[in-house]
């Protein structure tokens, strides 16, 4: 997906993969970004970029603390996503 990261005068996206693969033990997942600068000079791009990055640490943090029954039904939305029959997750 491609993100235009704040503040947007200094004219900084990049594109962003992100990927999660099973590990060996059962309902672990190691989650991996891949992020490529667009646009922005490189130096605003890697300023910014660290904030994006603390606000998705931040995220990973507070999934640990959602209890198992939220995350199946987060997890069958994105199922649903990805097939097509939902355009948006709700809370």
């Amino acid at each position: 997906m491609n993100i235009w990261l704040a503040p947007f005068d200094l004219g900084v996206s990049q594109h962003v993969t992100v990927r999660a693969m099973p590990e060996a033990e059962h309902n672990i997942y190691a989650v991996s970004l891949q992020i490529k600068r667009l646009s922005g000079e490189d130096a605003s791009w890697r300023r910014v970029n660290q904030r994006f990055m603390n606000v998705i640490r931040k995220q990973f943090l507070i999934w640990r603390t959602v209890d198992a029954e939220a995350k199946e039904g987060y997890r069958q939305q994105g199922v649903e996503i990805l097939q097509g029959l939902r355009s948006e997750v709700s809370a």
